[in-house]
Formats: structure tokens, sequence, C-alpha cells
């Protein structure tokens, strides 16, 4: 029979976890101010930069979060398969009939 070991629990003190929560938040701050950049670039972005820009969130997000990659993914499969002005050879119209 194997033995498991168990792990000591790292405690924490009271500097180092200020500090972890500052870092949190300002990588939080971050997120929302790139979200916010993106937000106002959007709207102007042509069919092939949108397409870029979820290719490589989808390859490489920002957050390191495999969600945010799941999502890109998602979002870039339906921007490809949607039959558009700019991507005539998607499959599925934008307004179903």
């Amino acid at each position: 029979m194997t033995e498991k070991k168990k792990e000591a629990k790292v405690v924490l003190t009271p500097e180092q976890q200020k500090a972890l929560k500052d870092a949190r938040a300002k990588e939080r701050k971050e997120d929302l101010e790139r979200a916010a950049t993106l937000e106002k670039r959007l709207p102007k972005m042509s069919f092939h930069q949108v397409r870029g820009e979820l290719k490589r969130q989808a390859r490489k997000p920002n957050d390191t979060s495999p969600l945010t990659s799941a999502i890109a993914l998602t979002m870039l499969t339906v921007l490809e398969n949607t039959n558009t002005r700019e991507n005539p050879f998607g499959k599925l119209q934008a307004y179903p009939r």
C-alpha cells in the first residue's frame, strides 16, 4: 500500500495576502480597460480584423483562461458560418426566415 504525502498548507502573512489582493485587483482593472478599448474599436473593425482578434484570443487568451479560449472559438465559429456581405461563403443566414 502506498502512502500519500499531504502537502502542507501555505499560510500567507497579512502583507502577502494584501499584495496578492492588490495584484488581482490590478489584473481586473487592466482587463476592464482592455475590454473598454476593444468595445470602442469593435464597430469600426472589418470582418477580417474581428476574425483575427478572435483567433488570437482563441490561441492565446489575455487572461490564460480556458473558458475565454472556448468562448472565442465559439464566437469565431458563429462568425465564420454566418452569411454576411463581407462573408458570402457562410452557410447560415444572419436573419433566419
